[in-house]
């Protein structure tokens, strides 16, 4: 079980903090997202998250050269989340 840390709490401790500060504005609001992009976007990073991670072991240990293979890696990343991409 978690709480909601969003911006209004970032504001609300800002505020409190730095009082000289009157015309604390939020940028922007809450995002939510709908219950299939929320899927989506949580498939996503597992996607990336092991890519990434994979990538990096690769490279550390030699098996992959970070001068001949990264566009490699850029392109598979990019392969990944291209429907976001504009």
């Amino acid at each position: 079980m978690g709480t909601r840390m969003g911006m209004n709490w970032l504001c609300s401790y800002s505020l409190s903090k730095f009082s000289y500060i009157p015309y604390w504005k939020v940028a922007y609001p809450d995002v939510y997202l709908s219950a299939k992009d929320t899927n989506r976007a949580a498939d996503l990073k597992v996607q990336l998250d092991y890519a990434v991670e994979t990538w990096t072991a690769e490279f550390i240990t030699g098996s992959k050269s970070v001068e001949a293979d990264y566009d490699a890696f850029l392109n598979e990343i990019q392969k990944l989340g291209e429907e976001y991409l504009a």
